[in-house]
């Protein structure tokens, strides 16, 4: 018998093949939603400070025994250069310490001693000096002995008092660093200079002839000018590694507690001072 509540004539349709509405685009976007949040959640770059809160226990205590190793490792070398560059530089300081307290030092203990006269002509072209025969007196004031000593007469000058206006005739000669650096020829025998030991070496007569012709063509220091001597004097030595050492003074002409002259007071005989300017040593 068939039912009542069917239709007379039309079969009874299964529930499995009745049509269901299709799914709604607000469904389909909220299905994307979820997953870009979970996706973005993994992917989301916390800060080192929020790390760490969200790390457990465990994991922190972790981290800071890594850390404790990383800086180990870096802290550990570190320190072994800096040892052995403090340590360098200590021997290197003890090393010039002991150097300079070992080498030999040579200076001009007095100032020479004139035993012949200086006398100086001036002609219409030139100027001309002659020192006489002098001692020169020279002291090793280190501990260390110097060998190859020598004296050597630099560019000694008769400057004018009253200035020419060319430097070559007005400044009185330089003594710098290079003049010390300068190895000129001995002119006499070298010889030892042993620690503490003073010793006076015998200088022959020295000339020096120069041309007063100034850059305008003109004779520019006249016959009655007033002069003052500048005897500049270097000793040349060597140490007993073999290095190089060099010392310079610069001395004046000084005539019966005066140091101006004319050339017209020659002969004349003197003594010589040290100046407080052109002086090197190294």
């Amino acid at each position: 018998m068939e039912n009542d509540d069917t239709k007379k004539g039309e079969p009874e349709t299964p529930s499995d093949l009745l049509p269901r509405a299709p799914k709604t685009t607000a469904t389909k976007k909220q299905g994307k939603a979820a997953t870009a949040a979970k996706k973005s959640d993994k992917q989301k770059k916390w800060p080192l400070k929020e790390h760490w809160k969200r790390a457990s226990r465990t994991k922190q205590i972790k981290w800071i025994a890594e850390g404790i190793l990383v800086a180990t490792a870096v802290l550990i070398p570190g320190i072994y250069i800096w040892d052995h560059l403090q340590t360098k530089r200590h021997f290197e300081v003890e090393g010039q310490q002991f150097s300079m307290e070992h080498r030999p030092r040579v200076i001009f203990s007095r100032p020479p001693q004139l035993f012949s006269q200086f006398t100086c002509e001036i002609t219409d072209t030139k100027l001309t000096l002659r020192i006489g025969r002098m001692l020169v007196w020279l002291k090793n004031t280190k501990a260390g002995d110097a060998v190859g000593v020598y004296p050597s007469v630099m560019d000694f000058r008769a400057v004018p008092e009253k200035k020419t206006g060319f430097a070559i005739f007005d400044d009185i000669p330089p003594i710098t660093e290079q003049t010390c650096n300068l190895r000129p020829p001995p002119k006499s025998e070298v010889f030892a200079l042993n620690a503490g030991q003073e010793l006076a070496v015998d200088s022959a007569q020295t000339v020096r002839d120069g041309s007063i012709i100034g850059a305008n063509g003109k004779a520019v220091i006249p016959k009655d000018a007033t002069l003052q001597l500048y005897f500049p004097i270097c000793a040349y030595y060597f140490d007993e590694e073999g290095k190089r050492h060099g010392t310079c003074t610069t001395f004046r002409f000084n005539q019966n507690g005066r140091t101006p002259f004319t050339c017209s007071e020659s002969p004349m005989t003197g003594t010589f001072e040290q100046t407080f300017s052109g002086y090197c040593e190294n």
